[in-house]
């Protein structure tokens, strides 16, 4: 229920919260424990509070109304701010980045891949990917084997992205893509939080493993886009539309089409994944919640509107919120119907803040056959 925000201009409203030290702000408090950090800053000043990391301002918003009042009521006034910028090296000028008319336009060229007649599409695939899983996940139970669930889901989600939304087979090199992902999700997060974040050049040139992070991406993306014009598709589908609305403006920058395509398959995953992740786990700790899984599902559709806003709100909600939503429900239920999952003991469950909200070491579960395939 919080949201934080750049300010870039002075402002004569009373504002309460740290003090910071000289220079850095709350920079290296922030570091040691974001999340208990930021509750704690919402538990000791309330609903505003003002807090400085290096020399930009910044007012955390801890309330519904305050949300809607950015997010929707006054959007135009609060443009994407310079925490934003870490993330070009790898989403460079997609929809996630850009502003102005050229945000519009992405938006509008993508938006009809997300509903209406491709909906019941996306549905079937994410059902049938997920039934994949599972199917494998039986030969793991049959052995006795326990699986990793965040790479599971990592895996799942990714497979669902990209034959739902891209009408493209499994992304083979999985693997490569996960673990480039992961390295540079790890390096934007610090970046995003630096009193001096290095620019983009420069954290490329200093940073190897950040840079072949990049680059592995920017190979297996630039792969795909190839392999669709060798074998055009007249889906309806977003990979085959962004081709189409880049070729039609006659631009002979590939740059654009890469990012916006780089942006769907990283953004459209990650999220869903680690909710997926959590929820299982979360489940496993709590057998009541077992039975009551789709009401609190329910019960969350009745809060205020902003006060659960996991897709922004407003102009700027994300695109796939409602394919994220069916994702998640549809790959839910199929494995709560199927298995039932335990945490190994002996492990330890750290959520780990890079964006998204990962468990840092993944979680072991154990897999307990509840129904037939």
């Amino acid at each position: 229920m919080s949201a934080a925000l750049e300010i870039d201009r002075p402002t004569t409203a009373r504002r309460i919260g740290p003090k910071g030290a000289p220079v850095v702000g709350i920079a290296h408090e922030l570091r040691k424990d974001p999340l208990n950090y930021f509750v704690g800053l919402m538990r000791d000043y309330g609903e505003f509070v003002d807090f400085r990391i290096g020399m930009a301002p910044i007012i955390m918003l801890n309330g519904p109304d305050a949300v809607k009042h950015i997010l929707q009521d006054h959007y135009e006034d609060y443009p994407k701010s310079r925490f934003c910028r870490p993330f070009k090296p790898i989403l460079g000028r997609s929809i996630f980045t850009s502003t102005g008319e050229t945000w519009l336009s992405q938006r509008r060229t993508a938006s009809p891949c997300f509903g209406g007649a491709r909906f019941q599409f996306m549905a079937e695939r994410i059902v049938g990917a997920t039934r994949k899983m599972l199917d494998r996940w039986d030969q793991f139970d049959r052995g006795g084997e326990p699986v990793e669930i965040v790479h599971e889901m990592m895996r799942l989600t990714l497979d669902g992205v990209t034959q739902a939304l891209l009408d493209m087979d499994f992304i083979e090199n999985y693997e490569e893509v996960h673990d480039a992902l992961t390295v540079i999700l790890r390096e934007t997060e610090k970046r995003v939080w630096s009193v001096a974040p290095p620019p983009d050049w420069l954290a490329l040139m200093t940073r190897p493993r950040y840079r072949r992070a990049v680059e592995t991406i920017d190979r297996v993306v630039r792969g795909i886009i190839d392999e669709r014009r060798r074998n055009p598709r007249d889906s309806g589908g977003l990979l085959t539309t962004l081709i189409d609305a880049h070729d039609a403006e006659g631009s002979g920058d590939e740059g654009p089409l890469k990012d916006q395509v780089v942006a769907m398959i990283a953004t459209g995953h990650e999220s869903t994944a680690c909710a997926l992740a959590w929820t299982f786990y979360m489940i496993t700790q709590h057998a009541d919640v077992r039975e009551r899984v789709y009401a609190e599902v329910d019960e969350v559709a009745k809060r205020p509107r902003y006060s659960y806003f996991p897709f922004g709100g407003g102009p700027r909600v994300c695109l796939g919120n409602r394919f994220a939503m069916m994702e998640a429900k549809i790959m839910m239920a199929m494995v709560i119907q199927r298995y039932r999952l335990s945490v190994l003991p002996g492990q330890e469950i750290i959520a780990e803040p890079m964006i998204t909200l990962r468990p840092r070491n993944g979680i072991q579960m154990g897999l307990e056959r509840r129904s037939a395939p």
